[in-house]
Protein backbone atom coordinates (compact mmCIF):
# COMPACT_ATOMS: atom_id res chain seq x y z
CA UNK A 1 0.00 0.00 0.00
CA UNK A 2 2.89 2.37 0.69
CA UNK A 3 4.14 2.04 -2.90
CA UNK A 4 0.69 2.79 -4.29
CA UNK A 5 0.41 5.90 -2.12
CA UNK A 6 3.83 7.10 -3.28
CA UNK A 7 2.88 6.42 -6.90
CA UNK A 8 -0.36 8.35 -6.52
CA UNK A 9 1.42 11.25 -4.80
CA UNK A 10 3.95 11.40 -7.64
CA UNK A 11 1.14 11.33 -10.21
CA UNK A 12 -0.66 14.19 -8.46
CA UNK A 13 2.55 16.22 -8.27
CA UNK A 14 3.17 15.62 -11.98
CA UNK A 15 -0.35 16.76 -12.89
CA UNK A 16 0.01 19.88 -10.76
CA UNK A 17 3.40 20.71 -12.28
CA UNK A 18 2.02 20.15 -15.79
CA UNK A 19 -0.95 22.44 -15.08
CA UNK A 20 1.36 25.15 -13.73
CA UNK A 21 3.68 24.93 -16.74
CA UNK A 22 0.70 24.98 -19.14
CA UNK A 23 -0.65 28.12 -17.45
CA UNK A 24 2.76 29.80 -17.67
CA UNK A 25 3.11 28.86 -21.36
CA UNK A 26 -0.38 30.12 -22.19
CA UNK A 27 0.28 33.39 -20.34
CA UNK A 28 3.54 33.86 -22.25
CA UNK A 29 1.86 33.12 -25.57
CA UNK A 30 -0.88 35.64 -24.76
CA UNK A 31 1.70 38.27 -23.81
CA UNK A 32 3.68 37.57 -26.98
CA UNK A 33 0.54 37.86 -29.09
CA UNK A 34 -0.38 41.15 -27.41
CA UNK A 35 3.13 42.50 -27.96
CA UNK A 36 3.02 41.45 -31.61
CA UNK A 37 -0.38 43.12 -32.05
CA UNK A 38 0.93 46.33 -30.46
CA UNK A 39 3.84 46.57 -32.90
CA UNK A 40 3.41 49.06 -35.70
CA UNK A 41 2.92 47.42 -39.08
CA UNK A 42 6.04 46.74 -41.09
CA UNK A 43 6.72 49.34 -43.78
CA UNK A 44 5.53 48.35 -47.22
CA UNK A 45 8.23 47.18 -49.59
CA UNK A 46 8.49 49.42 -52.60
CA UNK A 47 8.20 47.29 -55.71
CA UNK A 48 8.63 50.32 -57.96
CA UNK A 49 12.40 50.45 -57.42
CA UNK A 50 12.78 46.81 -58.40
CA UNK A 51 10.77 47.43 -61.56
CA UNK A 52 12.94 50.43 -62.49
CA UNK A 53 16.12 48.38 -62.02
CA UNK A 54 14.72 45.67 -64.28
CA UNK A 55 14.04 48.24 -67.02
CA UNK A 56 17.62 49.58 -66.92
CA UNK A 57 19.18 46.20 -67.74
Amino acid sequence: MKAAAEYEAAAIATREKTAKLRALREAKEAADAAAEAAKPPAPAVKVVKAAKKAKKT
